[in-house]
């Protein structure tokens, strides 16, 4: 029996409004067995990680509306 088998991926959030970097972030994760969560900005992303509670969250700190530098809100 494989022991991995029953190991939970990390799962890792990406939050980019560039889908390319998003696709070239999810091939370069994925084969490594994380579970990838992909979202194009930060409205979604909120959302997302409030469910999902992801291991990681790498996003992009310039984006309209919601970035990476100040919080919701402000």
């Amino acid at each position: 029996m494989d022991p991995n088998k029953f190991m939970r991926a990390e799962k890792i959030l990406l939050v980019d409004d560039v889908p390319a970097n998003l696709t070239v972030l999810t091939a370069a994760l994925e084969p490594s067995g994380y579970e990838i969560l992909a979202v194009p900005n930060g409205a979604t992303a909120l959302k997302i990680a409030a469910k999902a509670q992801p291991s990681l969250i790498l996003l992009d700190v310039m984006m309209p509306m919601i970035d990476g530098l100040k919080p919701a809100g402000v």
